[in-house]
């Protein structure tokens, strides 16, 4: 359905969106059941994914250079501007009424998580498929044998 880059951005963006919800239900099993919590989650997701999504596109761009020290420059400018951007929004959502704080700076630790179980999954699956051509190679010699 997507290529292999898309894929991972598009993973992305599910797997933050369903651990946004899980962490709006924990705030709400905590009694933080109120339009602030969802606004500092939505926030924090809008923040999580386009810090995620400018990176992508950076390190996409990085690698289509050639000149080496303009793929530094170019990098470097990035990082600043992403961390400008979540600075800026963190301190809005910690000086605001209209949202929570917590809510909104709690997701920035969701890509690394998301990416330690994309990672396994990966695995696994490669796992599985390396099992399953070992299968078929004992098969193919225990053949062999009988013969």
């Amino acid at each position: 359905m997507f290529s292999g880059r898309h894929r991972d951005l598009m993973r992305m963006l599910v797997g933050l969106a369903l651990m946004c919800i899980v962490m709006y239900g924990v705030f709400a099993l905590l009694g933080y059941w109120q339009w602030q919590t969802a606004l500092g989650s939505l926030l924090g997701f809008a923040m999580t994914f386009g810090n995620f999504y400018l990176l992508y596109r950076s390190v996409d761009k990085v690698l289509s250079m050639d000149d080496e020290n303009e793929a530094k420059v170019h990098q470097l400018g990035n990082y600043w501007a992403r961390i400008i951007m979540i600075a800026v929004v963190v301190v809005f959502a910690l000086r605001s009424k209209a949202v929570n704080g917590y809510a909104t700076i709690i997701p920035l630790v969701f890509p690394r998580l998301l990416i330690y179980v994309f990672q396994f999954i990966d695995g696994r699956r490669e796992a599985l498929e390396v099992s399953s051509q070992d299968t078929e190679h004992v098969a193919d010699s225990i053949e062999e044998l009988d013969r």
